[in-house]
């Protein structure tokens, strides 16, 4: 799966090392892909080899996009009175897996040119609730080395599909049934997964579950990913008294057991990834590009393009960078990107 990543924007960052912020001339970095009014408020996408998908977590339409005709295609998967939303979008086998907000997975397949769904009925986890069966695939994870993947859901915990075998199994770890899973990420080694109460690996070699036990961490793991030895993640969390949200971007340690903050923001955080030596924080504020050697930030707001400041997803794709934003879809080139970071190197 390519690299990706979310919204993100100038925000007021209060970094755990010390840190330099340096100021820019701003040139036009993106140009505008498509508007509100066309595509409405996306907040998902992933690319087939053959057309970008996209989804919308707030329900309505999704779309297909053909690069070469530059045309979108729009469809949905809303259901009677239910206007269906995309919590996560995976490419497996070069199909696209969209996880549903309300009732399990669609896959589209090429052969049949439709979706086929995966839900309760075929063993993905789910729960009742007045007759109504709910599956609600928070993420999506192709684990190539495992040959699965990985499904987790809001309140009903973790599945895999097995593509040997062409069935769901859930995951009867205790630490997990019942719990939301956020977020996943695979590697060789492990698998970590971030849920609503903390962060959680299985050692693929022990076939052992290990919780990443902090109590200062008892909340939702988002965007977890994986790089050698460190876990990173971002979180959320809530100032009552000053009636703020906050977000922390944390790494854990494999080896020394042991957690580390990288940086706080004022604003919530919505995603994570890591591109090349940068981290690339996700808000409601725009991109936030942290240097993990230098320590040093930049942010990439409207004014170097985007074409809005509230950004929900982005992806990085082969030479280019995708921001999905409430007001549209922005697109700029990555080697334009890194050199206007060349003063946080």
């Amino acid at each position: 799966m390519r690299t990706v990543l979310s919204a993100l924007v100038c925000l007021s960052i209060i970094v755990v090392a010390p840190i330099s912020i340096v100021s820019c001339n701003k040139p036009k970095l993106f140009k505008t892909i498509a508007t509100e009014k066309k595509v409405g408020n996306l907040s998902k996408m992933d690319y087939d080899g053959k057309y970008y998908w996209f989804g919308s977590l707030f329900g309505g339409s999704s779309f297909k996009y053909d690069l070469k005709k530059n045309r979108f295609y729009e469809f949905d998967f809303n259901r009677g009175n239910v206007l269906e939303g995309v919590f996560d979008i995976e490419i497996v086998n070069k199909q696209p897996w969209f996880g549903l907000c309300t009732f399990g997975i669609a896959i589209f397949d090429y052969q049949i040119n439709g979706f086929r769904y995966q839900n309760m009925d075929d063993g993905l986890a789910g729960y009742n609730n007045r007759g109504e069966k709910y599956s609600k695939v928070k993420a999506l994870t192709y684990d190539e080395f495992g040959k699965k993947v990985w499904a987790g859901t809001i309140y009903s915990g973790l599945s895999y599909y097995d593509l040997e075998k062409n069935k769901w199994f859930l995951v009867t770890e205790p630490m997990l049934k019942d719990a939301s899973i956020i977020s996943i990420a695979v590697n060789k080694d492990i698998v970590a997964v971030g849920t609503n109460n903390g962060l959680v690996y299985l050692d693929r070699d022990k076939n052992q579950w290990y919780s990443c036990e902090d109590t200062l961490y008892k909340t939702w793991f988002n965007y977890v990913f994986i790089d050698n030895k460190l876990i990173f993640s971002c979180l959320n969390f809530r100032d009552e008294e000053q009636e703020r949200d906050f977000g922390k971007v944390v790494s854990y340690n494999l080896d020394t057991k042991k957690f580390e903050v990288i940086l706080e923001v004022d604003e919530g955080a919505d995603a994570l990834v890591k591109y090349d030596k940068y981290l690339v924080l996700c808000s409601n504020r725009g991109l936030t590009f942290y240097n993990l050697d230098t320590k040093k930030v930049k942010y990439i707001d409207e004014s170097y393009g985007l074409v809005s400041n509230w950004a929900n997803y982005a992806y990085f794709d082969g030479d280019d960078l995708w921001v999905l934003t409430q007001h549209g879809i922005s697109k700029g080139k990555i080697k334009d990107i890194l050199r206007e970071l060349k003063d946080i190197d």
